[in-house]
């Protein structure tokens, strides 16, 4: 398996090359705030799946879908529109359908974004982001020369991201690429980015120096610290609450006041994570993955699902969507009501997959072969 996957909502190549494509490291001046961007795992953000005992029926599995880059595979075809599943069970008669492949061949797929015209994805090995029309056409660069891209989240017309490098820093530019610009410098290992329009919110993974959270006007200006520090390696936004897993808990701050009693649950393996008004949703991967909600006052989780392995949490306001691992060979995309009563199996195929984003129609995730798929919700 690889490492942990970032993302941020879905995304979209852009085969252009950013105006310039320079190098902003550390002591590079300017970068201009943009507005927000998408949580990753926020409000409808990331991650995981579970599904104990659960296999899907053999029903014929639907065709994978067109290749080729850029090019939306055709939907395949179907053998059941994915049966409804119990709690951890297994799914009704008639199998379920193979995702669409809407862009194959991508190396080092990271994190992945959406707003409702394009899919945004960040290229880490080749130090680019990319995006794609969700409408078809050709997947195009939009900035380069950017070592180390990872973390990515979009608001408006700007898109921010991070470069995981220690030290590293948080970049903004415009969704075409154009007026890239550095927000901040000298953090260790930047890895997931979120906004709600006011500010940037970033985790750090290192351990010393900088590690913990941080956030910065979108306008730019002074960093200030939400979490102090350990290992900390995703965050969600909801409209008051900034959620954060570290190597040890899920924490659960107030914008406000981040430091005044912060919501507190102790967890390794967090892979997705993602929180409502009312619920902190989290995914987790080993030794048994798992999809657990916790009301805000409460430390004890009510379980949503179980099973191998949990990849990509998002919530959209009405269900949960994750990705649930069978078997380290095949996973199933599944929706699920908060509760957990009732599960749909939305999708399934071979391989392994990673990061998850949701819009009004379509889910949206990434493997590890490269590819972005999706499936309606």
């Amino acid at each position: 398996m690889t490492g942990r996957l970032i993302f941020a909502g879905s995304l979209t190549l852009i085969a252009a090359t950013a105006c310039g494509g320079e190098d902003f490291g550390g002591a590079e001046s300017g970068g201009a705030a943009g507005q927000g961007g998408a949580a990753v795992g926020g409000q409808g953000g990331t991650a995981a799946s579970a599904g104990n005992g659960g296999s899907s029926a053999t029903g014929g599995t639907g065709a994978a879908g067109g290749s080729g880059d850029g090019g939306a595979g055709a939907g395949g075809g179907s053998s059941g529109t994915g049966g409804v599943v119990g709690s951890g069970g297994a799914s009704g008669s008639g199998g379920c359908s193979a995702p669409e492949i809407v862009v194959n061949n991508q190396a080092g797929l990271s994190a992945l974004a959406a707003d409702s015209s394009h899919l945004y994805w960040t290229a880490t090995s080749l130090g680019a982001i990319r995006r794609k029309a969700k409408s078809g056409g050709v997947a195009e660069t939009i900035l380069s020369n950017q070592p180390n891209a990872f973390g990515l989240a979009l608001s408006g017309g700007d898109l921010f991201f991070t470069r995981r490098a220690n030290p590293g820093n948080i970049l903004k530019a415009a969704k075409n690429g154009m007026g890239a610009g550095l927000l901040a410098s000298n953090q260790d290992k930047p890895t997931a980015i979120a906004t709600d329009g006011t500010h940037v919110y970033w985790t750090n993974v290192a351990g010393a120096g900088a590690g913990g959270a941080r956030r910065i006007p979108v306008g730019g200006g002074a960093t200030e610290i939400v979490h102090p520090g350990g290992p900390t390696s995703l965050v969600a936004l909801t409209s008051s609450d900034v959620l954060l897993a570290t190597d040890a808990a899920v924490l659960r701050l107030k914008k406000s006041n981040p430091a005044d009693g912060p919501w507190t649950a102790p967890f390794t393996n967090v892979w997705g994570l993602a929180g409502s008004d009312t619920n902190t949703f989290v995914a987790t991967h080993v030794p048994t993955g798992q999809v657990l909600s916790f009301a805000t006052s409460s430390t004890v989780p009510q379980e949503i699902d179980n099973g191998h392995f949990m990849h990509g949490l998002a919530f959209d306001g009405g269900n949960l969507y994750y990705l649930r691992s069978k078997d380290d060979q095949s996973y199933e995309l599944i929706r699920s009501s908060v509760s957990g009563d009732k599960k749909t199996v939305l999708a399934c195929a071979a391989g392994h997959a990673l990061a998850l984003v949701v819009d009004a129609t379509h889910v949206y995730f990434t493997t590890e072969a490269g590819e972005i798929r999706r499936a309606p919700k």
